[in-house]
């Protein structure tokens, strides 16, 4: 996955969730993401459209995989694009 794939999965209308702490993502973050903590997932979950899907990253893509595991469990299309060092050119900062 690159940069060109998100933004086209962003364009086709999915949603980018960062699920790294706050000051992780304030300190840089892919284009378009929005910032859940993974600790603050399951009390966010309903601010998330299940007719979307769900794009997932964090440092190195552990967290990120929790967090897919989870929505998919709840009947979303989630998938975890990895860490965010592998799209340094995506970044937004």
């Amino acid at each position: 996955m690159n940069c060109d794939f998100i933004k086209q999965k962003v364009d086709n209308g999915a949603v980018v969730i960062d699920v790294r702490s706050e000051p992780e993502y304030a300190n840089g973050r892919l284009k378009n993401s929005y910032n859940i903590p993974l600790e603050k997932l399951q009390a966010s979950v309903s601010n998330i459209s299940k007719d979307k899907e769900v794009l997932l990253y964090c440092r190195s893509g552990s967290r990120s995989q929790m967090a897919t595991n989870y929505l998919n469990g709840l009947g979303f299309t989630a998938s975890n694009i990895g860490g965010i060092n592998q799209y340094i050119g995506c970044l937004d900062y």
